[in-house]
Order: structure tokens, then C-alpha cells, then sequence
């Protein structure tokens, strides 16, 4: 299960940098989805992370 080992993947709209540029390479914003960390929670950490949630609610 590739999603415990690396929860954190590549964000798909900046491809992992963080920031997109201009095509003179100057920074034209940091990512709005990822706020600028290049990295996104895979979807399959996102579903564990849900259920772990939801199963420490219902026995508390």
C-alpha cells in the first residue's frame, strides 16, 4: 500500500513545485492548492484518514 508509506504525493496543478511561473521564469503565484508546498495527500491516505476518524467517534 504505496499510500502508508508515502502519504504525500506530487500536486498535480503545479507538478510538485509549488509555484507557477511566468514564461520568463519569474514567480507568478505560489499554488492555491497546495498553498505552495508542491505536495497534495493521496486520495487512498485521505479514505484512512476518514475511517480512522470515523471509527474513534463511534467508540468514544
Amino acid at each position: 500500500m504505496v499510500c502508508a508509506a508515502t502519504p504525500f504525493g506530487a500536486c498535480r496543478h503545479c507538478h510538485g513545485v509549488g509555484k507557477t511561473l511566468k514564461p520568463n521564469g519569474h514567480l507568478k503565484r505560489w499554488c492555491h492548492r497546495c498553498d505552495g508546498t508542491g505536495l497534495r495527500l493521496r486520495w487512498g491516505r485521505r479514505l484512512f484518514n476518514y475511517l480512522r476518524q470515523l471509527h474513534r467517534a463511534g467508540t468514544r
